[in-house]
């Protein structure tokens, strides 16, 4: 495996303020958890180095950006050349699903049209909010109603995450990764070969996965070996995927 970083990728965490976006960058990057509440300031960003299916090395690059108002005109800076952008809010604070239509108008008027946006609702399969016992019976936005969102406005996908307890965090990690690694391959920075065959171990042991993420690794395989047979030519067996999905 290559012992230096070739690829970056950008990921925005936007949303209301106090929706838990400091804690899932947190969580992701250090695999802790800070109770005490830390207002973020402008924007604040940590990094963490991964290894793609094709062996090679990628920084993604997590950028927190404040909810505040006041700090709107420099939090929009930073979508401008976005990767990926989680959409963020609590399904126990109505006010902050109400306000998405605001952050996704945002995101189409500054971020590239091609970003991938995913929504993820924060403190899920917690007992305890702001010192008080909590139930799901409680949650002000229900799981459906989420979803109906993300296909109302053509996101990518939706996650429920508990930064306190880890909950949702391995598979948010892969999907970042994973389309991070699509968009790679798109535009022929990847060769799809090693990639066909890290992709088949990777489905291997995870026999058991219905989600998304597996279907589609088996839908890139079963296109790329079509396309390898055709020709030789790895960025163009890696269009040929792209460009039927």
């Amino acid at each position: 495996m290559s012992n230096f970083v070739k690829h970056q990728e950008k990921v925005v965490f936007l949303g209301d303020e106090k929706v838990g976006k400091s804690s899932a960058q947190l969580r992701m990057v250090d695999k802790t958890f800070n109770s005490e509440y830390t207002q973020t300031l402008g924007v604040d960003w940590k990094v963490r180095t991964v290894s793609l299916l094709s062996g090679e090395l990628k920084r993604m690059s997590i950028w927190d950006t404040s909810g505040q108002e006041r700090f709107r005109v420099i939090t929009t800076a930073y979508l401008r050349d976005a990767n990926q952008i989680c959409l963020f809010f609590d399904p126990y604070n109505r006010k902050s699903y109400d306000n998405l239509s605001t952050h996704l108008n945002n995101i189409h008027q500054n971020a590239p049209k091609e970003v991938k946006i995913t929504l993820i609702a924060t403190h899920c399969q917690s007992t305890t909010l702001n010192g008080e016992d909590i139930t799901t019976e409680q949650r002000l936005v229900t799981t459906e109603e989420a979803e109906q969102f993300v296909r109302n406005n053509n996101l990518e996908k939706y996650l429920e995450i508990s930064s306190k307890t880890g909950t949702g965090f391995h598979e948010l990690e892969s999907w970042l990764d994973s389309q991070a690694e699509q968009r790679l391959l798109k535009q022929g920075l990847l060769k799809a070969y090693p990639y066909i065959e890290r992709l088949k171990t990777w489905i291997s042991s995870h026999h058991n996965v219905s989600s998304k993420i597996g279907q589609s690794a088996n839908t890139i395989v079963t296109i790329l070996e079509d396309g390898m047979r055709l020709s030789k030519n790895d960025k163009k067996a890696a269009e040929n995927y792209f460009k039927t999905n």
